[in-house]
């Protein structure tokens, strides 16, 4: 989860660059990001990397309150079960590498 102050200029969209943990064994990261509580997008990513992804904000959060940005993924998994440690059990699902606002 991300508490983020609401940007200046009332920005219509959020560009998200994220890791995701996929493996041979685990090929697909399903990904659903939610605004303030209200769904916004859901995506299945399949690259380990640079995976760009635009969300609308939308215009109902629009009000200089702060932006509650969830990330929930479903079918999260260990490095363990994803067959690349041995001891890391921590479930683990993408990474935000940054998050650029955009009018």
């Amino acid at each position: 989860d991300l508490l983020i102050t609401h940007p200046k200029g009332y920005p219509k969209k959020i560009i998200f660059l994220v890791n995701a943990l996929i493996t041979p064994n685990h090929p697909e990261q399903v990904l659903e990001i939610w605004i303030n509580r209200i769904f916004q997008k859901s995506l299945v990513l399949n690259v380990p990397e640079n995976n760009l992804i635009e969300v609308a904000i939308p215009p109902e959060v629009n009000d200089l309150k702060p932006l509650h940005i969830e990330f929930r993924t479903p079918n999260a998994v260990s490095p363990m079960m994803a067959g690349i440690s041995s001891n890391d059990n921590r479930t683990l699902g993408i990474g935000l590498r940054t998050a650029e606002f955009k009018e």
